[in-house]
């Protein structure tokens, strides 16, 4: 996710449908809180993240920042994390952050 000199920058990164967790939120904050990187849009759904997943990415998320898109639709953040956000923290920030309030019925 960070830039290298030599490199181009990545924009857009979908990783989802890939059972990335909590722990893999954890290594997507810390790509996210870098100031190397240049990701405007992360599409994230169904991933398997959690609440805790949840903020842990979403409390990178600043205007000092590229990224303008984060897709956490289909993921089990639980009921009501969507209200919570929005009353709280999303109105401070410019990055769209796109959820529901239910993961998808089992296939």
């Amino acid at each position: 996710l960070c830039a290298e000199e030599s490199s181009p920058s990545l924009g857009e990164l979908d990783l989802s449908e890939n059972p990335l967790g909590t722990e893999g939120a954890k290594e997507l904050a810390k790509a996210l809180s870098s100031s190397s990187h240049n990701l405007r849009v992360l599409r994230l759904q169904d991933c398997q993240m959690d609440l805790a997943a949840f903020w842990r990415l979403v409390a990178k998320l600043d205007n000092d920042r590229p990224l303008t898109h984060l897709d956490l639709r289909v993921n089990p953040v639980g009921s009501g994390t969507r209200r919570c956000w929005r009353g709280t923290m999303a109105p401070n920030i410019r990055c769209e952050v796109m959820l529901s309030d239910r993961p998808l019925a089992k296939r």
